[in-house]
């Protein structure tokens, strides 16, 4: 690649670094909902960028920065995850309004705000971590001068030669498509809807950040695969909140049996974790029936072939024009 290529490269690095450092100072003062969401994206942001220009990359500016996102990506997620789940239920709280219910989610609710504030924690160190480094300067000087000494004819030249990477990265989009297609139609396939999930995400991300950078004009296809992730998430959180709902009846049946010396309280506590576990069950059927409905008429179709097919028609027409 060429100059120009590596400059966008670090004008991108910049901005979601700055992005991040602004983040930070409000975590330092109060880890709120939506600070922990938007570390969470310009970590995974900075990450994708780092990954896909791990090869222009100084090998140390890579390597150490991959980690620190990475580490940040994981305790927000983490965070995140814990936050989606206390509005779950709070809102559950307010719409049951049977009374028998209350005193269950009341102490599941307890358990998790405990467990939130000790992943506070790890979250502020992680944070700081980054704050010490020099991200900014690392990245913005990261670029093998190998690479960026090469220059351009043009900035269409540029273009040309990013989106044929593009394309090739579609091709293998398709084929990763391909490979989970007969797990991902058996709803009971928790593993490979998970995993799959991760893969959407990372289409999502990678091709947002080739058109950011060159101007594709893919907004409805970065979107759409949104959707897809938003739906594959909502999946993915009912499978994770049923497993920890039900391993929190049989962790709290252990400290009543332990305090009480009996299971008689456990009356009070079950039947609105119980409550909860039916309607996770029933909202994650429908989910994935929309879900799945979508993906065998688009994703699982010809999502990927009609963006192959629309990258190549603007690729001749642009050579045609050079």
């Amino acid at each position: 690649m060429n100059k120009l290529f590596c400059e966008k490269g670090v004008k991108y690095l910049v901005k979601q670094v700055e992005a991040l450092e602004r983040t930070s100072i409000r975590l330092n003062k109060n880890v709120t909902v939506g600070a922990v969401h938007r570390a969470r994206t310009s970590s995974r942001r900075l990450r994708s960028a780092i990954q896909f220009y791990s090869k222009y990359l100084k090998q140390n500016v890579h390597s150490s920065y991959s980690k620190i996102f990475k580490k940040i990506m994981d305790a927000s997620a983490e965070l995140r995850d814990l936050d989606v789940l206390l509005s779950f239920l709070q809102k559950e709280s307010q719409h049951d309004k049977i009374k028998s219910h209350q005193f269950g989610i009341n102490r599941l609710k307890l358990r998790l705000r405990q467990r939130r504030e000790k992943l506070e924690n790890r979250f502020v160190d992680m944070i700081n971590e980054f704050d010490s480094s020099r991200a900014l300067k690392d990245l913005s000087r990261g670029f093998d001068k190998k690479y960026k000494k090469k220059k351009e004819r043009s900035s269409r030249e540029t273009k040309q030669k990013v989106q044929r990477l593009l394309i090739k990265y579609i091709q293998k989009s398709n084929e990763e498509t391909n490979s989970y297609y007969n797990y991902i139609i058996d709803e009971t396939n928790v593993e490979e809807l998970h995993d799959y999930r991760k893969v959407v995400k990372t289409q999502r991300y990678t091709i947002e950040f080739f058109n950011q950078q060159f101007r594709y004009g893919l907004s409805d296809e970065i979107n759409k695969l949104k959707t897809y992730q938003d739906e594959l998430g909502y999946i993915h959180d009912a499978d994770i909140w049923i497993d920890l709902f039900n391993d929190f009846l049989k962790k709290e049946e252990k400290r009543v049996i332990k305090f009480y010396g009996r299971r008689t309280p456990m009356n009070e506590i079950a039947p609105g974790i119980e409550h909860l576990i039916s309607v996770l069950q029933s909202d994650r059927k429908k989910m994935y029936d929309v879900f799945i409905s979508q993906f065998k008429d688009d994703l699982g179709k010809d999502f990927w072939v009609n963006l192959y097919n629309k990258l190549i028609g603007e690729q001749k027409i642009s050579e045609q024009g050079s």
